[in-house]
């Protein structure tokens, strides 16, 4: 510990107290004489994955997996523990550790992995975890997922799987894991872009966690169960002392979520509040970020509400339109963060829930071709009323080729019966946040409290390219979940997990079929264009247009051209009716042939009715 004596003579050696301070930016890679690592290795920019740069100066940065991976292998449990710390031999009053994280897991809510820092004052024998945000431990929560309530957006709750860290070094009795009032594990800032992130906690000896007399050490954990995740979790420029680190750490800022509305006149306010960390708030930097279906992203500057609370209004939109957004802030430092992604709908439509949100286990069955899943459904009960079938949501954990399917129920045997929807193939493009799709045609109905079933069957015999769908924890609800599995359909009873993550949006209707919200009093008088989703795209997108209530079916042409105004694709050529109408577009040209990245419109030809919109393909 030739660095750590040299520190320690000085602050001896001194008439009066000095300073502490130990730093480690791993240029010559884990030192042996201070750390034990497991599964934990020196990386650089010479690695695929991973961090794509050191988090200041210098080259070199430590993680895990200690390998190049794509994603890390499941049961993974990696530690890098420091040898004992005398604090009183060391002279600290005060302690205080920060450095900076890279952490790209199985997801942002799924939580099935993650990590955790953790202290010991007996010899590691057993470990105390340490965040229990916001008066103890780390500034700021090491899980930007968390908001008001202890929970995740998704869900209102934190889950993590615990029993994935499991045992200690080999032969030695497993060691101790435990909480300080409700300490919660982290993930860590795995965003839209993961990055670096700067981590620092307050001061442990303030705080109680340690005292000035002890002994002890100190570990970051990660730990990971069966399924592969992400491409891990790594640190760069460790500081320990007795002094708070330069502050690098955003402002914290938590946002009132808007839910689904029928409002098509009124603007959508959101709420931020934005508090500082290390620095008062620059208001000019506090941004509104949104995009949807119909515009493109839009920034917009929130002006002040009040203590901490900003504003700003996203205009509103057509029927039927979804909207994402989020807010960033930083301070008058330069420290700048953001949150999460969100959305909601203009929608008249009714959500349908069986899942209590929080995603817990991940299907990871292989299924063979023809094989599928459904959750069964009951339409609100409501007097001479129709429910019409609009989307349905799935949280998936990866990606695949499906076809979705709607089953009525048996008679009498409160199990699916006939099919009477099938989509053909098709794909997800969202993993690990809900993906929907709609039901264009507006062809599936049923009665008011009657059950119905929708999910999806296999298209491939590869397992990889089948979709893994996200449960949740307990079976709430009996007779929910589906398999179909050799032409047959089976009750769902595994005890390890609750219902799928499978949620259905309805529109209500009089039983005739005329009028209602959903009817042709909810259409528009011109033909519209909704636009494409995504945008940008990478190979596919869901192009969505309005046919204008008419008498007859008319004459539809929907087109690709590129920018020099040729023919790519040929996508619709046929006669429809008045609704919601909606086609895949899948990169190829009319000849099976991908295009090049670039930008492309979609043009729909409706009767003697032309709409254009511009399409981006990024590959």
């Amino acid at each position: 510990m030739k660095r750590l004596f040299m520190v320690v003579a000085a602050c001896l050696a001194a008439p009066t107290a000095r300073a502490v301070e130990l730093r480690w930016d791993f240029e010559s890679g884990i030192p042996a004489d201070f750390f034990e690592a497991r599964a934990w290795a020196q990386r650089d920019t010479s690695f695929t994955y991973g961090p794509r740069a050191p988090h200041g100066d210098g080259e070199i940065w430590v993680g895990t997996p200690p390998d190049d991976r794509e994603q890390y292998p499941g049961f993974l449990v990696a530690s890098l523990t420091t040898k004992e710390i005398d604090l009183a031999a060391l002279g600290m009053t005060s302690f205080y550790v920060s450095w900076a994280q890279w952490g790209d897991f199985e997801g942002l809510t799924l939580n099935y992995d993650g990590a955790q820092f953790l202290i010991s004052t007996d010899g590691g024998r057993s470990w105390t975890v340490l965040d229990a945000p916001p008066e103890g431990g780390l500034n700021p929560a090491y899980d930007e997922q968390i908001v008001p309530g202890g929970g995740t957006p998704i869900s209102g709750q934190w889950a993590y799987c615990y029993d994935t860290i499991a045992g200690g070094e080999e032969g030695a009795p497993p060691p101790v894991y435990r909480n300080v009032e409700g300490g919660r594990s982290f993930q860590s800032a795995a965003r839209i872009e993961v990055g670096w992130r700067t981590v620092s906690t307050q001061d442990l000896v303030a705080l109680g966690y340690v005292t000035p007399e002890q002994t002890i050490r100190l570990r970051w954990l990660f730990a990971s169960d069966a399924l592969d995740g992400g491409q891990g979790y790594f640190i760069d420029d460790l500081r320990i002392a007795d002094t708070p680190p330069e502050c690098e750490i955003p402002p914290a800022i938590f946002l009132d979520l808007l839910a689904d509305t029928p409002d098509t006149s009124s603007e959508y306010e959101i709420i931020a509040e934005v508090t500082r960390v290390c620095a008062d708030i620059d208001p000019a930097l506090v941004k509104l970020h949104y995009w949807s279906e119909v515009d493109d992203t839009t920034t917009l500057t929130m002006t002040t509400a009040g203590g901490d609370a900003y504003r700003a209004a996203i205009p509103a939109q057509p029927l039927d339109t979804d909207v994402w957004y989020w807010v960033s802030a930083a301070d008058i430092l330069g420290n700048e963060g953001r949150t999460t992604v969100h959305s909601f709908e203009v929608t008249d439509a009714i959500t349908l829930t069986i899942d209590d949100g929080q995603p817990y286990f991940i299907d990871p069955g292989f299924h063979a071709e023809g094989d599928g899943l459904a959750a069964r459904f009951t339409a609100t009960a409501s007097a001479d009323t129709t429910y019409e079938l609009y989307k349905m949501l799935c949280f998936f954990a990866r990606t695949g080729r499906f076809d979705v399917g709607v089953w009525q129920e048996a008679g009498g045997e409160g199990k699916p019966g006939d099919r009477v929807f099938a989509s053909g193939h098709i794909g997800n493009d969202r993993v690990n946040q809900w993906w929907s799709f709609e039901f264009a045609d507006s062809t599936v109905s049923f009665s008011a409290g009657a059950h119905f079933f929708v999910g999806y069957t296999f298209a491939s015999n590869d397992s990889t390219e089948n979709p893994a769908i996200a449960y949740d924890q307990t079976p709430d609800i009996a007779e929910s979940s589906w398999r179909y599995v050799a032409n047959n359909w089976q009750l769902d009873t595994a005890g390890n997990k609750g219902e799928p993550l499978l949620r259905v949006k309805v529109k209500k209707r009089v039983a005739s079929g005329v009028g209602g919200s959903s009817g042709e009093s909810a259409l528009p008088s011109a033909l519209r264009v909704v636009g494409n989703y995504p945008n940008p795209f990478n190979p596919r997108t869901e192009i969505r247009y309005l046919l204008p209530a008419r008498a007859e079916a008319a004459p539809v042409r929907v087109t690709v051209f590129d920018l020099a105004g040729r023919a790519v694709a040929q996508l619709v050529d046929a006669p429809q009716r008045a609704g919601r109408h909606s086609v895949v577009w899948d990169g190829n040209s009319d000849k099976g042939l991908p295009v090049p990245s670039g930008v492309y419109f979609c043009r729909v030809q409706a009767g003697d009715e032309t709409a254009t919109r511009k399409m981006v393909l990024l590959k």
